[in-house]
Order: C-alpha cells, then sequence, then structure tokens
C-alpha cells in the first residue's frame, strides 16, 4: 500500500496542475474494469489479497500510461527492465539502441533523464555502486501485464534478449566479473521462447535469424562461463546442445560458428568423464581446420591440442604425444615461447611424461611450464594452476613430497579464492593433496580430505562419474592404514 500511495502521489505532482485530486480519483474509478480484465491474466500475486491488489495494479497502470504520454523514451525503459532480472539491473543492458548513431554524451544524457522520471514515479529505485538499478517485484509483474494489453510482449522479450547478449562478453579470465554480473539477467532472457521450441526449418524461418543467432551466442557464452567459473558442466552441456542445434540450421553444419560449437560440446565432454565421445568430433573438426588454415594457424593449432587431451585421457598415450609436440612446436613459432598456448603445450608434454612413468622428465618439463605461464600470464591465472598442480602430481610420484605439498597448498588456496571450494578444479587440487597426505602416512588428514572431495564430486558429478571412485579409493587407503575397516569389509 505504501508502493500506490507513493504512485498516486507521483501521478498528481507530474500531472499538476492539469491532474488534481478528484481527477485522479475519477481515471482510477475508468481503469477499474481495465485493471480487472488483466487479473483474470496469470497473475497469480495480483489476484491474492483482492482489493488491496486490484488498487495497486490500478495505480501502477495509471502511472505506466503517465510515463508514456509525457517520456515515451521512459516508458520504453521501463517495458525493457519489466524483461529481465529485477535485481541490479546496469545500465549497458538497459539502454534501448543496440547500434547507437547519435552523440554519445547526448544518448547519456537521455538516459538520465529517463531514468530520473522512473526514479520520480518509485517504478525503479538505485541498488549498489555504477549505476545500477533495481524493481520491485509488484512493479515488475504490473509493466509484464500492461506490456502485455499493448500486445508487445514479443517486441521486448526479444529486445531484452538482445541487449543481453550484446553486453555478455566471452568467458575469459579477465571477464569473469562482468559475466558474473550479468549471469541472472542471461538465464532471465534465454527462458523467453518467442516462437516456441526449435524443431523444424520451417519454424526457423518464422522469426528472424538474427534472433536465434544471438540467442545461440549468449547461449554459449553463459554456458562457457558455468563451466571454466562455477564448474556447472552439466548445466553448460544442455546450453551447448541447444546452441548446436540452433547453429546447424543457422548459418548451416559447415560454417565457422558451427565447428566452434561442435568443438565447445566436445569439450564438454572431458570434464563429465566422455573422452571417447570427444575423439570423433575433434578428428572432424581438425581436419576441416586443415583444408580451411596452415598447421600453424592458431584455430589448427588449438585443435590439435584438444584431440591430444581427448586422446590423453583414453590412455592413448602415443598418438596423444604426437599431437602436442606438434601443438608445442608449431606455436612455438608462430605464437611464441612465452604465449598461453605455448605453455599449455609444454603442460601437455609434461603430463604425458609423468602417465607413461617418466617422473623425472616430468618434472623438469612441468617446472618450466609453471615459471613460464607466471610470466606470460601471472601467478593466479587457471593456466598457471593447472601447471602447478600437474607438477604437484609429478612430485608425489617423484617422491618429494616436502615440495609436493608446498605446491599443492600453494594451488588449493589459488582455485578456492578463483572458483570456491565446490568447483571441479578445486577438488581435484584437493584430492592431489590428499593423495600426498597418504604418502606422507599422515593418514588422519588424508582421510579428511578425501571424504570431503569424495562428497563433493558425487554432488557435483553423480556417484558413477570415474573421480568419486578415485575418491573412493583413496579413502579406502587412509581407512586401511589406519586400520579402520568399516563393518561390510570384514
Amino acid at each position: 500500500m505504501p508502493l500506490a500511495i507513493t504512485q498516486a502521489a507521483a501521478y498528481i505532482n507530474h500531472g499538476a496542475p492539469r491532474i488534481t485530486v478528484s481527477k485522479y480519483l475519477s481515471n482510477f474509478n475508468k481503469g477499474t474494469q481495465h485493471v480487472m480484465n488483466l487479473l483474470g491474466r496469470d497473475q497469480q500475486d495480483f489476484r491474492r489479497n483482492g482489493n488491496s491488489k486490484n488498487a495497486m495494479l490500478t495505480t501502477l497502470q495509471m502511472s505506466f500510461d503517465q510515463v508514456m504520454e509525457v517520456r515515451h523514451s521512459a516508458a520504453e525503459l521501463l517495458s525493457l527492465c519489466g524483461y529481465y532480472d529485477r535485481h541490479l539491473i546496469p545500465p549497458k543492458v538497459a539502454g534501448l539502441d543496440l547500434h547507437p548513431t547519435e552523440d554519445a554524451v547526448e544518448i547519456d544524457l537521455d538516459f538520465e533523464d529517463d531514468c530520473a522520471m522512473l526514479r520520480d514515479y518509485c517504478l525503479i529505485e538505485p541498488d549498489g555502486d555504477g549505476g545500477l538499478f533495481s524493481m520491485h517485484r509488484l512493479v515488475q509483474l504490473a509493466v509484464k501485464s500492461w506490456v502485455q494489453s499493448r500486445q508487445e510482449t514479443v517486441r521486448w522479450q526479444t529486445t531484452a534478449l538482445l541487449k543481453v547478449s550484446e553486453a555478455f562478453p566471452t568467458s575469459k579470465f579477465e571477464n569473469w566479473g562482468e559475466c558474473q554480473s550479468l549471469l541472472l539477467h542471461a538465464k532471465t532472457v534465454l527462458d523467453y521462447h518467442p516462437v516456441g521450441v526449435l524443431v523444424s526449418n520451417d519454424q526457423m524461418s518464422q522469426t528472424s535469424t538474427f534472433f536465434w543467432t544471438e540467442r545461440a551466442s549468449l547461449l554459449e557464452k553463459t554456458g562457457s562461463f558455468l563451466q571454466n567459473r562455477r564448474g556447472l558442466f552439466s548445466k553448460a552441456e544442455v546450453m551447448f546442445r541447444e546452441a548446436l542445434d540452433i547453429r546447424e540450421k543457422i548459418p548451416g553444419a559447415s560454417h565457422e560458428d558451427t565447428l566452434k560449437a561442435l568443438e565447445t560440446l566436445g569439450g564438454i565432454c572431458l570434464p563429465l568423464g566422455r573422452p571417447v565421445e570427444a575423439e570423433a568430433p575433434y578428428r572432424q573438426l581438425l581436419e576441416l581446420r586443415k583444408l580451411l588454415f596452415e598447421p600453424r594457424h592458431r584455430d589448427t593449432i588449438i585443435d590439435t591440442r584438444r584431440l591430444g587431451v581427448a586422446l590423453a585421457t583414453q590412455g592413448k598415450f602415443v598418438e596423444a604425444g604426437k599431437e602436442f609436440r606438434d601443438v608445442y612446436n608449431s606455436s612455438k613459432q608462430s605464437l611464441g615461447p612465452i604465449h598461453d598456448i605455448t605453455v599449455t603445450a609444454v603442460n601437455n608434454l609434461g603430463y604425458l611424461q609423468f602417465n607413461q612413468g617418466n617422473f623425472d622428465a616430468a618434472v623438469e618439463t612441468l617446472r618450466l611450464a609453471v615459471e613460464d605461464s607466471k610470466a606470460a600470464l601471472g601467478e593466479n591465472h587457471p593456466s598457471t594452476l593447472v601447471c602447478m598442480s600437474s607438477l604437484t602430481d609429478a612430485l608425489r610420484s617423484q617422491g618429494d613430497l616436502e615440495s609436493a605439498e608446498h605446491y599443492g597448498r600453494l594451488t588449493l588456496w589459488g582455485r578456492e579464492e578463483l572458483y570456491g571450494k565446490d568447483h571441479l578444479e578445486t577438488l581435484e587440487s584437493q584430492y592431489i593433496l590428499a593423495q600426498v597426505f597418504l604418502q606422507y602416512k599422515r593418514y588422519k588428514e588424508a582421510e579428511q580430505a578425501h571424504n570431503q572431495v569424495l562428497r563433493r564430486r558425487i554432488k557435483a558429478l553423480g556417484a558413477h562419474h570415474p573421480h568419486p571412485f578415485d575418491s573412493m579409493t583413496g579413502l579406502a587407503w587412509a581407512l586401511f592404514y589406519e586400520k579402520r575397516y568399516p563393518q561390510r569389509w570384514i
């Protein structure tokens, strides 16, 4: 009710002297039947508490109409914001013109004037720093109902998705903060299907190619962020599959964007424990890359490395070694020795030496990878932490437990700060450190660490993924050495 009173006061204030209290009451009574019609739609929140909700919606509808009459651009801003998540709406997704041609200063001033009017009506309110604002839940529901009455729902759902897709950056490490700020808005707009679920090329032609292209792009960027930053691989896979389905229809199966979508989907199979599924598309992609580009082209190098990882994960170390050496030589010559891709190739070669039992050579190679990665990317970069994790495991297998514990703790702390405690990368580091404790004969610490990792891996991956079985084995050995045998073992 305080919101309704504020709305009424703002309505009278902005309409003065033409609008008086008696005129407001007259307009209010005229709008009641229209509101009752709107309440017949699926707006459960407004149908509760009868008259008070009716009064609220009537007051809001009158405010919206007055904003539309006085400042059309402010009404459009209000309509757009009704289709985002209602919290922490950033200015970059609230501007209406996707490709502005006017002077930027003038656009900013117009936007600020629009925001000022909406604040005067208490339709939006400041929320945190950086010009962010939010919308009351009932206001947002009323906006959607008002937009629906104007038959503009599809327009604003589509515009909201296009704006978020344009603003959402790639999921590179440097962009994680910006991705996080847009994540709720991305999830909200991806729930809108203005023309239903795609089932055929005929249905695709019913709407804008541009819209579906941007939807696929947002699915890919959001999925990559969920995978890389949040460790939500299963949710990311669902997004990647929908994006690939769109790409295969627009622009077609052989287009570069479709190949990248196929590549991304193959990549999600590896952390989900399905390397065999990743190998076939990676081989197909690599052959196409070689036809399109020279062997030292960046995309060819990256796809070669991905195929190597898929092979190594299956235990095909000889084939993987050939691919990794090709990646290292090509990347070193075309991109330089201190480059992310080159450093990753060195780490892959060290990982291969480790898995073949050549621990001394692996430690030497992985120390080089760690130092080069620190120089190229920084100590807390995800790629540097990957190299440090590999080095920790190699040192443990070599028997240098003191150094292994040192690097293991550094890697675990870095990943906890970067990803949080439940991310799969963090759990891998904790698992390796638990193995170090086991070899150190610090069985109680090993038991506690393996137990934590086991529970979190089951929650993230399910009980039948290979990683929980690894943790279960480590926990079993810790209990065995402690002579603490579960009853079912006896």
